[in-house]
């Protein structure tokens, strides 16, 4: 297995950008994260609020629904793939 894995060794370059990815990894505050989640289902749900007293025609409860919410910050790509906020 040693052997196998010393033929196929990565570039430096790849390795570089994977040690940069880990280390950030890392350090990704976990509590932040609920925070986020949390802050994003309380404007999912006043936002259907809105639209079941009528505040709000569907097609605007339509656009606020799909809308990513303010601050979001969409999945970066890692190494060539996309990385999901999970």
């Amino acid at each position: 297995m040693i052997e196998h894995l010393a033929a196929h060794a990565e570039p430096p370059e790849l390795v570089a950008l994977e040690r940069d990815e880990l280390r950030r990894l890392r350090h990704l505050p976990a509590e932040g994260l609920s925070g986020q989640r949390a802050r994003i289902e309380a404007a999912m749900k006043r936002t259907g609020e809105r639209y079941t007293w009528g505040d709000i025609d569907e097609a605007t409860y339509r656009v606020e629904a799909m809308a990513p919410p303010e601050g979001f910050e969409p999945p970066t790509p890692a190494l060539g793939r996309r990385r999901s906020i999970h």
